[in-house]
């Protein structure tokens, strides 16, 4: 499980500020395909509800500055609202993700994916914009995207998690046994 302990307010910090800078990149590559779903499960499983919604706010706003600021998201009311949906769609991806821990990474990003299209789906509807980005094609896409990076996150973090972990057990062998316990309190 992805799940992180109490993590130390830079720690956390810094790995909203890492996301959200690499947010901005896939913003460049997938424009209005931004993977806010595999954010807001990823966030949910690693984060507890401050922090993980913040980082999903992070990462919606990068995206809206770097769609209106480089890729000529037009500025225009109704643009605003989609961009203001995308945003509430990606925080309850995360919401939808969290209570689904216990039953593993995939059922989480899935529940997420289903809450982020789903609310998106209802403003489509409710508004009478075309349908055409739920045709089964674009949708496939829009998953996959999803997945990938999700997988990508989940993958970096376990290599991360298992180099600290190495780092700690070469340091526990060279160090006093003082030093040793102080590792074993962290």
């Amino acid at each position: 499980m992805l799940r992180a302990n109490d993590a130390t307010a830079t720690n956390t910090t810094a790995s909203i500020a890492f996301l959200t800078a690499l947010s901005v990149a896939l913003t460049l590559g997938f424009a209005c395909a931004a993977p806010l779903a595999a954010f807001g499960a990823y966030a949910a499983l690693r984060m507890s509800r401050g922090p993980a919604l913040a980082l999903v706010g992070a990462v919606w706003a990068a995206n809206q500055v770097v769609g209106f600021a480089f890729l000529s998201f037009p500025f225009t009311v109704e643009c605003a609202a989609w961009g203001l949906a995308l945003g509430a769609s990606g925080l309850l991806a995360s919401e939808a993700a969290r209570p689904m821990q216990a039953r593993g990474m995939a059922v989480s990003f899935v529940a997420a994916f289903v809450a982020y299209e789903g609310f998106l789906f209802a403003c489509t509807a409710a508004t009478g914009a075309d349908m055409t980005a739920y045709q089964p094609l674009e949708m496939g896409r829009v998953f996959l995207i999803n997945a990938l990076v999700f997988a990508g996150l989940a993958a970096v973090t376990k290599l991360a998690e298992r180099r600290d972990g190495a780092v700690r057990a070469i340091a526990a062998r060279h160090a006093p046994r003082e030093r040793i316990l102080d590792l074993a309190r962290e």
